[in-house]
């Protein structure tokens, strides 16, 4: 039986695995705080 996770991403066309989402996810968190590291630099920068 398939979780509703996993259901619930079918229905959008996503057909990954956890792992993979998973990974997407932490992907994305890193690539997030870089951005907010840069954008904290450049505030610092401003002042």
């Amino acid at each position: 039986m398939a979780s509703p996770l996993s259901m619930l991403l079918s229905l959008f066309g996503i057909h990954s695995s956890a792992e993979q989402i998973g990974r997407l996810v932490l992907e994305t968190r890193e690539r997030v705080e870089k951005l907010a590291e840069s954008l904290r630099r450049l505030a610092q920068a401003d002042k």
